[in-house]
């Protein structure tokens, strides 16, 4: 946990390499005082999140993180909401080579290659829960692992699928606005957002 809690704040509190929080020039308290440099190394090298014997013929591409996934997507939800959240896209930086397909490239964003997510974000910034795609907006093995759907949620658009699956996540929908734009929005979403979760569209 403290391994993992270190790698959200690098997230956060920037700095141009992972060294520079442990020396002295540029020590950062909040790492060097959890961790050692060496052992936070040793864990970076080593570390799993599966077990790769069960990988052969899996079609989830997410298999080695998607305890991880689950894990924080779990922890993040018992966290207060607040009464106003939206849906969105989030890129997630990535210029490595070996994500295969997972990876994309977008030339109008400023991190060109990277990961597509989906999340439910609060006013305040905070993300309680995402779900994910496989390159193109489409919905195979890997979501709906992690995000079943229901035959009504099948039946509609994929982009009106994340909105109905993360807003399926909501602590307390009937007291909750949630704002997703003309991407996301249909009327097959509103019909079933008004009777499943009792949501209430604004004209």
């Amino acid at each position: 946990m403290t391994f993992l809690t270190i790698l959200m704040y690098m997230g956060i509190a920037e700095l141009p390499a992972v060294e520079y929080y442990w020396i002295m020039e540029t020590r950062d308290p909040q790492v060097a005082n959890l961790m050692s440099s060496k052992r936070f190394r040793r864990l970076k090298r080593v570390v799993h999140f599966n077990d790769n014997t069960e990988l052969p013929g899996t079609v989830d591409r997410f298999f080695k993180v998607r305890p991880l996934f689950s894990f924080l997507n779990s922890a993040f939800r018992r966290e207060p909401q607040t009464p106003q959240q939206s849906v969105d896209e989030v890129r997630v930086a990535y210029k490595g080579k070996t994500a295969g397909n997972l990876r994309q490239y977008i030339q109008t964003k400023p991190d060109n290659w990277g990961f597509k997510l989906f999340s439910r974000a609060s006013d305040d910034g905070f993300i309680p829960t995402w779900c994910y795609t496989r390159g193109r907006l489409r919905w195979g093995p890997t979501v709906k692992t992690c995000c079943p759907l229901t035959p009504e949620q099948q039946s509609m658009r994929a982009s009106s699928q994340i909105v109905s699956v993360l807003a399926s996540t909501m602590s307390s929908p009937t007291t909750t606005a949630i704002f997703a734009d003309n991407f996301f929005t249909s009327l097959e979403l509103v019909r079933y957002l008004r009777p499943e979760l009792q949501y209430r569209d604004s004209q």
